[in-house]
């Protein structure tokens, strides 16, 4: 008889998975080496250990309010964005 269920691999994990949901176990294991930073606009791979560091130092987890659309841009992006804001006030050439 085949078996069903599969052992997670992560060191430290030892959970039996349902094999059809194995990956997703895989991906969200708390045993797992590499986490996803959590800020959306980031998606790089942290090694566990790393990700409280990569967290608090992250660009993209310091956003600020654009004055005209009101839309959170990362901090680093907003002299970008300043300059093809959708609704930057016209014949406003400078970057204020």
């Amino acid at each position: 008889m085949m078996r069903k269920t599969a052992l997670c691999l992560n060191e430290g994990c030892g959970e039996w998975v349902d094999k059809r949901h194995l990956e997703d176990h895989r991906r969200s294991c708390p045993y797992r080496r590499a986490r996803k930073c959590p800020f959306f606009d980031c998606g790089r791979w942290i090694e566990a250990e790393r990700i409280e560091r990569h967290v608090d130092s992250c660009k993209f987890g310091s956003r600020v309010e654009c004055e005209w659309c009101f839309r959170q841009i990362a901090q680093p992006d907003m002299a970008a964005h300043r300059l093809r804001c959708l609704v930057r006030p016209r014949g406003d050439n400078k970057d204020n």
